[in-house]
């Protein structure tokens, strides 16, 4: 994995799945790592990490956010 990029939204990294460029999410409610589908990438659904001990539930458009600080992710 890459070292992380920051939004304002939070950090991201650059990694492969399936054989595809695409980003990591740290969820800035816990910390933990994720993976966002297409759809939350975008900021056509939300990123519902709520449980026990995350309280993180927001929609935004990260594509763009990563596009301002490195490029066109895809």
């Amino acid at each position: 994995m890459s070292d992380p990029i920051v939004t304002t939204f939070g950090r991201f990294r650059r990694c492969l799945r399936d054989g595809k460029s695409t980003f990591n999410f740290e969820c800035p409610g816990c910390g933990e790592w994720g993976v966002l589908d297409d759809d939350q990438f975008h900021g056509r659904v939300s990123v519902d990490h709520t449980s026990d001990r995350c309280a993180y539930h927001e929609t935004h458009d990260f594509a763009a956010a990563l596009r301002e600080q490195e490029g066109d992710p895809q």
